[in-house]
């Protein structure tokens, strides 16, 4: 019964001003308001956790890729707030890309989340919502009919604008039956795009959060660092191209993610934190055989320079790392990285969690 979530959408989500206004997103930020009752349909978020957040791939009304949207649990209510009405709601945060001009989703509009599986970049399995939208301008006798198994689905009399629903329940829906009862993205490998807005948030990771849900928030985030780099490894510039659906796109096969400061030291998830680098080289940094300059150079370790099988990789010492506009690597993990990992390789160290190292 769960495959589908129905909800109607009202005005204060959708930011207009008031009830008879008839342009949305001018008061506030538009976004889709999830009730509790229904929070089963989307990945689990913490009342612990202030703020507690994951990204999830939405693919909007009528598209087939997918786009990054923040959804958070604003959860002031129970981590100090003084206000007089605390927030304790969880929403999907609408960006432009969701929504362009802010007129793809009206006020009374009726939106359908349908779940579909993709193939990432790394052949993983992950998840995308689906939105399909009904208006009823467009097609009256349809917009009534899911507003009829809203009725029929409804938890409780509390929940008028939500409902769960299943593929049986669209049978006699015309309009839009097959984007919601056959597969609406490819087969083949898909990266979501990114929302570079989000750079520009709170995005560190919470090591509250469980492990697949960390990891989750963790491929996203690192989605839009590489983005930012280009896909390309900050040492050597290396990165190559793929073909989707008819369009090149970047790829970040053999490049990873390298944390400044480890992981396992409880280094952040975060721009400030994370640079792409081709997985040998990244290797060579996890050894300390190379760090980072408090001016951002390549510092190679004087030991490693004299190792012949290390020669190719000599001619990078002293180079310059170009970050662009957007990022900003933190002192205090460069100034960490050099001091606690630098020259690991001399005692054949491996980074290891501080808490298993106790």
């Amino acid at each position: 019964m769960q495959d589908y979530l129905i909800k109607k959408l009202k005005h204060q989500e959708l930011g207009y001003s008031n009830k008879g206004s008839d342009e949305p997103g001018t008061s506030r930020g538009q976004y889709f308001l999830i009730s509790k009752k229904y929070l089963n349909f989307f990945p689990p978020l913490s009342k612990d956790i202030s703020q507690d957040l994951q990204i999830l791939n939405i693919v909007s009304h009528e598209q087939v890729l997918p786009v990054q949207a923040k959804y958070i649990y604003d959860n002031d209510k129970f981590h100090g707030s003084k206000a007089n009405s605390p927030r304790n709601e969880h929403r999907i945060n609408i960006n432009l890309k969701i929504n362009p001009e802010k007129k793809i989703f009206l006020k009374e509009d009726i939106i359908v989340f349908k779940k579909e599986r993709f193939t990432n970049e790394d052949n993983d399995g992950e998840d995308a919502f689906i939105i399909t939208r009904f208006r009823k301008s467009e097609n009256e006798t349809d917009y009534k009919r899911v507003e009829e198994i809203i009725e029929k689905n409804k938890i409780n009399t509390r929940s008028q604008n939500y409902a769960y629903a299943s593929i049986e329940d669209f049978v006699k829906v015309e309009s839009y039956n097959k984007r919601l009862t056959e597969r609406v993205m490819s087969l083949n490998p898909i990266i979501p795009e990114t929302d570079k807005s989000l750079l520009f948030q709170n995005m560190k990771s919470s090591y509250q959060k469980a492990d697949g849900e960390l990891r989750s928030l963790e491929k996203q985030i690192k989605r839009l660092v590489f983005d930012r780099y280009d896909y390309k490894c900050i040492v050597t510039g290396i990165g190559y191209k793929w073909r989707e659906l008819g369009e090149v796109k970047n790829s970040w096969r053999g490049i990873t993610g390298a944390h400044i400061k480890p992981r396992a030291h409880e280094g952040p998830y975060n721009g400030s934190n994370i640079v792409p680098l081709l997985e040998p080289i990244h290797q060579l940094f996890d050894k300390g055989i190379f760090t980072i300059t408090a001016n951002l150079h390549i510092k190679i370790h004087e030991n490693a320079l004299k190792d012949d099988l290390l020669e190719n990789f000599h001619a990078f010492n002293n180079k310059k790392l170009i970050v662009p506009q957007g990022i900003e690597l933190s002192e205090e993990y460069i100034e960490y990285h050099r001091n606690n990992i630098f020259g690991y390789f001399l005692e054949g160290k491996q980074i290891r969690s501080l808490k298993t190292a106790k």
